[in-house]
């Protein structure tokens, strides 16, 4: 049969263009054809991808950098012995130049800020639970979701787009966004096989997973910046899905055994060429961060404990966790009465920073309720619903994230729930994942997607 041989299953596939119409051409099902790619770890971007004459130039000018790069150390080796003062060195440097420049990654220009006759606001996104990796069969949840790698990334675009569109219609309504805060959240991918090995249902293992969705969190925000004139990305330290052992660190633990830490850095490193895009990476379980003036605390919520019954999260436990954040911040203003030196200011400062919204996900559910004088919000999941929800939960979790507007005078003046439950089939995506598949690497694969979108 063609979809033993490799050989020809990889022709059939050439022939047909996508997974899709590869499976209809020969009457089988996706489920048939997915199987074989991951039988044989084939990449059908990959597959699919032919190399432009551009990127052919680009290889041999690496190739050619490399045999410079190579020249150029010999060369100052004898220099360094023949004359020291010698100005050599930095002609042959000055040659090469041209060819390094010509490999880094490209600067975006900062867009400008849409022009409007209002006050300026700024949007708030929580990127959290997409659990990158998870595989959700229909069958086993009576139909009410199905998941892969493949529709969380384009669940993620349908997120993306939506962020760009909500954002234009402020701004030409009268509000321009001045900034773009995005918040990963926790549990962004799956590690189910370290912490659950029994009710594992994976594609890939951890570190394939992290270096994935580091690369599709990176084009996410690549494609967000290039429509926001300032982009904050808050990353609390810590979740429940991506520790590194079965027991879930908080506080000073949580940065160094949790695998979203280097998750985090990858796609610091990924972005950094972008001047208008700053990482905040929090060494804390929690992070405190200001929003038009208004104090937010964001943190995964998996070490939030306490009795809900058949709300299907935490009650109690999420109300002592916001009623302790307020705690906190009162608590640091209490502190300034003990300093000698402290000024009005200062006072105001410590006052302002009181927290007004306290952000979680982990409950694969979404809410917003007041309390103590604040709110809480609780934003759904990417992955949505699932066994372990439907089966031990005894709910459903619809698939989405939230996107909230927030005004410096008004405070949040709309939020805006996008749902991506809708996703459920295989299909096209524009982002680009396949690491540590043998076939090319994430810098490969990363130069190779700003290439086509640049």
């Amino acid at each position: 049969m063609w979809h033993e041989n490799r050989d020809e299953f990889i022709a059939e596939f050439r022939k047909s263009k996508s997974q899709r119409q590869l499976a209809a051409d020969k009457t089988v099902s996706r489920g048939l054809i997915r199987r074989r790619f991951e039988r044989w770890g084939l990449d059908p971007n990959e597959l699919l991808y032919q190399p432009s004459g551009e990127e052919q130039t680009q290889r041999k000018l690496r190739q050619k950098n490399l045999q410079l790069s190579e020249e150029n150390r010999a060369l100052k080796k004898e220099l360094k012995i023949l004359d020291k003062n010698s100005n050599v060195i930095g002609a042959i440097s000055d040659s090469i130049l041209p060819y390094v420049q010509g490999l880094q990654l490209p600067k975006m220009k900062k867009p400008p800020l849409i022009k409007g006759s209002g006050k300026g606001i700024s949007q708030l996104l929580s990127l959290n639970d997409w659990h990158y990796g998870d595989i959700v069969r229909p069958e086993q949840v009576n139909g009410l979701n199905s998941y892969s790698t493949n529709i969380a990334c384009r669940r993620v675009e349908k997120v993306v787009n939506a962020t760009i569109r909500l954002g234009h219609d402020h701004a030409t309504t009268g509000n321009p966004v001045e900034e773009l805060v995005v918040v990963l959240n926790g549990d962004q991918f799956s590690g189910m096989h370290n912490i659950h090995p029994d009710d594992a249902l994976e594609d890939g293992r951890i570190a394939r997973q992290l270096v994935d969705c580091a690369l599709l969190t990176a084009q996410a925000i690549w494609e967000l910046a290039a429509h926001y004139s300032k982009v904050r990305v808050v990353c609390p330290a810590g979740d429940n899905h991506t520790r590194s052992t079965r027991r879930t660190p908080t506080s000073a633990t949580a940065l160094e055994q949790s695998w979203s830490s280097p998750y985090h850095e990858i796609i610091s490193l990924m972005l950094m060429q972008l001047e208008h895009v700053t990482m905040e990476i929090h060494p804390s379980y929690q992070a405190f961060f200001r929003i038009q003036g208004w104090e937010w605390s964001a943190c995964h919520g998996h070490g939030i404990k306490g009795g809900g019954g058949n709300l299907g999260f935490p009650a109690y436990g999420v109300s002592k966790h916001h009623a302790g954040n307020l705690a906190k911040t009162v608590m640091l203003a209490k502190m300034l009465k003990q300093k000698k030196d402290a000024t009005f200011d200062d006072f105001v400062a410590a006052l302002s920073g009181i927290v007004d919204h306290t952000l979680v996900g982990h409950f694969h559910t979404k809410l917003t309720f007041e309390h103590l004088g604040g709110e809480v919000h609780i934003s759904p999941s990417l992955k949505g619903h699932d066994t372990f929800t439907g089966d031990i939960l005894s709910k459903v979790g619809k698939s989405g994230q939230t996107l909230w507007c927030i005004h410096p005078k008004n405070d949040i003046m709309c939020t805006h729930p996008i749902n991506t439950q809708t996703i459920v089939d295989e299909g096209d995506t524009r982002y680009m994942t396949g690491a540590l598949t043998g076939l090319q690497t994430s810098g490969e694969i990363w130069q190779r997607w700003l290439h086509q979108n640049s």
